[in-house]
């Protein structure tokens, strides 16, 4: 994967715009995503942690 994009694809949605060339170079891109930053670190919410969520959603259905 790239941090690159189609230019002329972008050009074409904003109605035939001048594409800019400027030279370069591509740089790789790893997708991660939160879940991986929690598995990685081993995280753990506590349940007195100011960040966990009570009141009206204890009783929820939908574990939130």
């Amino acid at each position: 994967m790239s941090a690159t994009l189609d230019a002329e694809k972008i050009a074409n949605y904003f109605d035939g715009c001048p594409i800019l060339q400027v030279p370069g170079r591509t740089y790789p891109v790893e997708v991660r995503y939160l879940e991986d930053a929690i598995e990685f670190t081993q995280w753990k919410l506590l349940e007195d942690s100011p960040y966990a969520i009570r009141g009206k959603y204890d009783d929820s259905p939908y574990g939130v």
